[in-house]
C-alpha cells in the first residue's frame, strides 16, 4: 500500500515545529513506522462537508540552504493552499499525525509506509477543527517525562547515568535509546 496523500486544514497549527519533525524523523528512522500508531485522517468525500469554510493546505519540504532535496538538517516547511477544485486529488484531510506526514516526505523515508486510520465526526454538527482540538488536548512527551517514567533503556550504565543526571542531562534520552536499539537489534 502507498502512503496517502494528506492535507492539512487551516487552523490546525499555525506553524509546524520542524523540531517535531526531526523527531518524528529519527525515531521513524530508528523503529520503522509503528503499525499500531496509525496516522488518523478524515477521508476526503466526507472531509470536504466537514471543512467549518476553512482552506486546506499542501505541505512541501525544501532543502533551506543550497541546491538539491532536502535533508533533516536541512529544511524548511511550506504550505500550499489547495483550490476546492483540486480536493478529490487527495486522500484526505491529516487528523492526527502532521510532523509524522512531513517526516515520510523525506527521501531516506519515502521507502516506509505507515498505517493511517480513516476517522468519522459522530457529531453531525462537529467540523474538523473542533474534532482535531478535542483530540490534542493532551502534549507530547519532554525528555522530563522520560526521566521521570523510569523506563529502562535496557542498559544498566545508561539507566544509571539516566538517575543521577536526571534532569541535567538532556541528550541523555537520545543516547538510552541508542543504546536500547542495540540490545533490541
Amino acid at each position: 500500500m502507498k502512503n496517502l496523500n494528506l492535507l492539512f486544514i487551516e487552523g490546525n497549527r499555525t506553524k509546524i515545529d520542524n523540531s517535531n519533525v526531526v523527531e518524528s524523523y529519527n525515531k521513524i528512522k530508528a523503529w520503522g513506522f509503528i503499525e499500531t500508531m496509525p496516522i488518523e485522517y478524515f477521508p476526503m468525500e466526507e472531509a470536504k462537508n466537514k471543512l467549518g469554510g476553512r482552506k486546506l493546505y499542501r505541505p512541501t519540504i525544501t532543502r533551506k540552504k543550497g541546491e538539491g532535496s532536502a535533508t533533516i538538517s536541512n529544511f524548511e516547511i511550506k504550505m500550499v493552499e489547495v483550490q476546492e477544485a483540486d480536493y478529490d486529488k487527495y486522500d484526505g484531510v491529516c487528523g492526527d499525525g502532521q510532523h509524522r506526514t512531513i517526516a515520510l516526505m523525506f527521501d531516506e523515508l519515502k521507502d516506509v509506509t505507515a498505517t493511517y486510520q480513516p476517522v468519522k465526526l459522530s457529531k453531525e454538527n462537529m467540523d474538523i477543527l473542533a474534532y482535531i482540538s478535542i483530540r490534542n488536548n493532551g502534549r507530547k512527551w519532554s525528555n522530563d517525562d522520560f526521566y521521570a517514567s523510569n523506563i529502562s533503556t535496557g542498559d544498566t550504565n545508561a539507566d544509571y547515568i539516566s538517575l543521577i543526571k536526571g534532569k541535567k542531562a538532556i541528550f541523555l534520552h537520545s543516547f538510552s535509546m541508542f543504546i536500547l536499539l542495540e540490545h533490541l537489534i
